[in-house]
């Protein structure tokens, strides 16, 4: 399901995963503000219940979900493991 890693370190996202990218990223930038960081984290909380009601990998979404935290290398081979 997941390609694989280009040369930056980057895995190509499943279609079903781009709603998450953008929540994470505000997660990432808003560092120090903890209200904009805890309605970006409740936001992905329900993202993450509807994909698993609609019948996605738990594991994946959760690995996805790391991977996108941080895109370090290391992340995103563990994402792998699940695709």
């Amino acid at each position: 399901m997941l390609n694989g890693l280009n040369n930056r370190g980057y895995v190509d996202l499943p279609r079903w995963a781009h709603s998450l990218y953008a929540p994470y990223w505000l997660i990432r930038v808003e560092g120090r503000n903890k209200a904009k960081r805890r309605k970006s984290y409740r936001e992905v909380e329900k993202i993450k219940l509807d994909l698993v009601e609609r019948g996605y990998c738990p594991e994946l979404i959760n690995a996805i979900c790391r991977y996108l935290s941080n895109f370090r290398k290391s992340s995103a081979k563990e994402a792998m493991a699940f695709g």
